[in-house]
């Protein structure tokens, strides 16, 4: 049975998967998609996230469901989304049968967004950390292995940095998939929460399978730095009633030819989605109030990660442009410039070679062309990037 398997070609095939792994979970577009006219069209070449071929597909290439998944950091991830918010002005009970009775009225899915968006989640109200809702990931790289044939994510709900916070560490070309949008430097970038809606009457199932879908996608960039089974992303899923919460992240799987005659092993990577919560949000206000917290508590761990991400890449960026630099004056004797780090020009795909050349007093770091990065290179692109930490 062919298997997704390490390739330099991220654009790869994958077969049958032979191991009782679970069901396949994928998906992004919801249900009502003619309630929202900037739902994305399908490519013919891929499965639309809304037909009936979706999830067994995405199960071939590796999204698993959360009976198969269980991440070792499972205790403190639920200790910290389950803690107590310091908030002056919780929701009176008033407020949570004001809920109640908008929920049930509620129309269509859209309709559900602005209730939930309203009551549930937080409004940070911080520059430079926008969110979108059902806007398709137009920049994530097709054919990575986990989206093989797919159509692109597309969540109901996402939040995160603007490329532009990132500057002056080069995101979009040094971190396959961190950007999501296209032609927008101000596009949520590295997010690590995003959230599916049904309207009334919907399938609940299929939210989760869409939220699978939409956790591989934010992991698979994130994965790149974390070692396998760390669970940095979350989603939720909810028609307004209830709420349940999941846990994303990526590990690495044999293959059933597990090493070959030199003794090394061929690696897939499977990304996994964990249940860490089922709330009903109308039962009463003390459950009401519970789903309010733990959802708040996602997009504050999210931002949290976010911004340390963010330090991280562009602290390790900028030590990266003075150790070429200080290289450079060593080798040549050359005095240092008064125009700091813009004397030093670097760019550096994450797979490839090194090389590195003088031209005019300036050192230029580059890197060899090579194929497009696949999801099972782990942790060697951000050593790439930022150095072993």
């Amino acid at each position: 049975m062919a298997r997704q398997q390490q390739q330099p070609k991220a654009a790869q095939g994958a077969g049958n998967r032979g191991k009782g792994a679970g069901v396949a979970a994928a998906s992004t577009l919801s249900d009502a998609a003619s309630d929202t006219p900037t739902k994305a069209s399908t490519r013919a070449t891929t499965t639309s996230t809304t037909a009936s071929g979706f999830a067994a597909r995405a199960f071939d290439n590796g999204v698993l469901n959360p009976a198969s998944s269980r991440p070792p950091d499972l205790a403190e991830l639920q200790k910290r989304l389950a803690a107590r918010r310091e908030s002056s002005s919780p929701p009176a009970s008033c407020a949570f049968e004001v809920y109640k009775n908008k929920v049930d009225s509620a129309v269509n899915e859209v309709t559900m967004l602005l209730e939930v968006s309203g009551a549930l989640l937080k409004d940070h109200q911080t520059k430079g950390y926008p969110r979108a809702a059902s806007q398709a990931f137009t920049a994530f790289p097709r054919d990575v292995g986990f989206n093989n044939e797919l159509s692109a994510p597309q969540p109901d709900f996402v939040e995160g940095l603007e490329a532009a916070e990132y500057r002056p560490f080069p995101v979009s070309s040094q971190v396959p998939g961190a950007v999501l949008y296209k032609d927008n430097p101000r596009a949520i970038t590295l997010a690590h929460v995003a959230g599916e809606l049904k309207g009334p009457g919907k399938d609940m199932e299929r939210a989760r399978l869409q939220s699978a879908y939409d956790g591989a996608a934010l992991v698979y960039a994130r994965n790149q730095r974390d070692p396998p089974g760390h669970a940095a992303v979350t989603t939720f899923t909810t028609d307004g009633k209830q709420l349940y919460s999941f846990a994303h992240y990526a590990a690495v799987a044999p293959t059933e030819e597990e090493f070959d005659q030199d003794g090394n092993g061929d690696t897939e990577v499977e990304y996994h989605q964990y249940q860490l919560q089922s709330i009903t949000l109308v039962n009463s206000h003390d459950e009401f109030k519970k789903g309010r917290s733990w959802l708040r508590n996602q997009q504050d761990l999210a931002k949290e990660q976010s911004y340390a991400l963010k330090d991280e890449l562009k602290k390790h960026w900028r030590q990266r442009h003075r150790a070429v630099r200080k290289a450079h004056q060593t080798a040549t004797g050359a005095p240092r410039t008064m125009s700091g780090a813009d004397d030093v020009t670097e760019n550096v795909n994450i797979q490839g070679g090194d090389e590195v050349v003088s031209n005019a007093g300036k050192v230029c770091r580059k890197r060899k062309a090579s194929a497009p990065p696949t999801p099972h290179s782990t942790s060697r692109h951000w050593v790439d990037v930022l150095g072993a930490t």
